[in-house]
């Protein structure tokens, strides 16, 4: 199954589908109705014998939208994000550790599991705004490699928001909002 896995991986990290998850074929829960009904379980009542759970009938369009296996959960796939798919799986690709924060921050949303979807986005945030930080360093301001990480490891994310605002505005505007916080960088 390693190949159904790794296409199942780059569906949920690089489609966002976050239902998407490995297939184990030992550890598939089959519910008690589906089983009585894969074993024809029938009960006689009052002389008549009675399906224990039967097939729910449905017809032309029903059949269509409901066809599937109730136990199957569904999610959507953007085709605009195919193509990230489908090179993840020809490059062999991982994905980086903000996209699988993300990923798992959604399928927490979706579960209304809104403390664990908070703590999975402020990752993925302190993740993408050091990777903003870094190469705004490193290229606009000629910072050395040892000089970006003791400013990383000594700034908080409200901090690295406010450098991040900063950086967006021009010196002007962000000092007339802000204050200046990337000034202080430099001393």
């Amino acid at each position: 199954m390693p190949i159904v896995n790794k296409t199942l991986r780059a569906i949920r990290n690089f489609g966002r589908v976050t239902t998407a998850r490995d297939y184990k074929p030992d550890q598939i829960e089959v519910k008690p109705e589906d089983r009585l009904r894969a074993w024809k379980a029938s009960v006689r009542i009052g002389g008549k014998w009675t399906e224990v759970a039967p097939q729910q009938e449905r017809g032309g369009f029903g059949a269509i939208l409901f066809g599937f296996d109730e136990s199957v959960e569904r999610g959507s796939l953007s085709m605009r994000r195919w193509k990230d798919i489908e090179q993840a799986l020809l490059e062999n690709l991982n994905p980086n550790p903000e996209d699988e924060f993300l990923t798992n921050a959604l399928q927490h949303l979706h579960d209304a599991n809104f403390r664990l979807a908070l703590i999975e986005a402020t990752v993925c945030l302190e993740i993408v705004l050091s990777q903003c930080l870094i190469v705004y360093l490193e290229v606009k301001r000629h910072f050395p490699k040892r000089k970006i990480e003791s400013v990383l490891s000594n700034v908080g994310l409200t901090s690295r928001v406010g450098l991040i605002l900063d950086l967006i505005f021009t010196a002007k505007q962000g000092r007339a909002r802000f204050g200046s916080s990337s000034d202080r960088l430099a001393e």
